[in-house]
């Protein structure tokens, strides 16, 4: 039995840091994937690849990826059975669009790079890209990369 937990303050410049270290390399796995999806559709050779990616975690793969998109969470401790979900949509204009689901619930609006949705609720996926490919350092690292920060003594 647990005597104590303490409450984790996800909005501490170190729990920050921490998450975004562990749950780098799984949103990037996560991003690649579904851009790959997109450049498989792009190029017609959708019939022959996977359309579907599913991963298996903890909370503690879970909570880094809540806290690097800003997804917040009622409960300091995240529920038994917890599941974030990536849906991605193509639209007859070939344009790509994202919808993230935690726990059932769409937080597509609260995540950090979705503040506009279109009139189904969807994100544009370029905002997704433009993340990955460059807000993340910022928002994650200071400005600096995943390996950096990794090799630094903080």
């Amino acid at each position: 039995m647990v005597e104590h937990v303490e409450e984790v303050d996800f909005n501490s410049p170190i729990t920050k840091f921490t998450h975004c270290l562990t749950g780098y390399p799984l949103l990037m796995e996560i991003w690649q994937n579904l851009y790959n999806m997109t450049m498989y559709k792009k190029k017609g050779e959708t019939s022959s690849r996977p359309m579907v990616s599913l991963y298996m975690g903890h909370d503690r793969s879970i909570e880094p990826l809540l806290t690097i998109l800003q997804i917040k969470r009622d409960l300091w401790l995240l529920p038994l059975a917890s599941a974030i979900t990536f849906e991605l949509y193509s639209l007859r204009s070939k344009k790509f669009y994202i919808r993230v689901i935690y726990n059932g619930n769409d937080v597509t609006k609260q995540l950090i790079f979705c503040r506009k949705l279109n009139g189904d609720g969807l994100c544009d996926f370029e905002n997704f890209n433009f993340f990955a490919m460059k807000d993340i350092d910022h928002h994650c690292f200071f400005g600096d990369n995943f390996s950096n920060a990794c090799n630094s003594k903080r």
